[in-house]
């Protein structure tokens, strides 16, 4: 496996988490930069499930299987919306959950 190859993947798996952070920032009207925690939080949940959904999807057992299926364009393609949609969706529930707990505690 190339160095290209590997940067790629890390790319892949990283990526996603930034876009969900970024949409936690706007849901949770939060003005400074991108929290690379909240980053990180959300790229371990988008990781596992999807990791979750191919184990049942496509019999994908570890990470070797994964990189295997990446070879294929159209699947990485794929993997990759789903990604971002997923960890995009994850970000905007938690940004909406931390508003809504500042709020409860903030009328106490």
């Amino acid at each position: 496996m190339t160095f290209i190859e590997l940067f790629h993947l890390f790319l892949l798996l990283i990526i996603p988490g930034f876009l969900g952070a970024a949409a936690y920032n706007i849901a949770a009207y939060w003005k400074t930069g991108i929290p690379v925690s909240v980053a990180l939080v959300i790229d371990l949940l988008t990781y596992f499930t999807m990791i979750t959904a191919l184990f049942f999807i496509k019999d994908i057992l570890t990470l070797q299987d994964l990189m295997v299926y990446f070879d294929c364009l159209h699947f990485s393609i794929i993997y990759t919306l789903i990604a971002a949609l997923l960890s995009i969706a994850y970000g905007i529930g938690i940004g909406l959950l931390r508003r809504l707990f500042f709020w409860i505690r903030r009328d106490r």
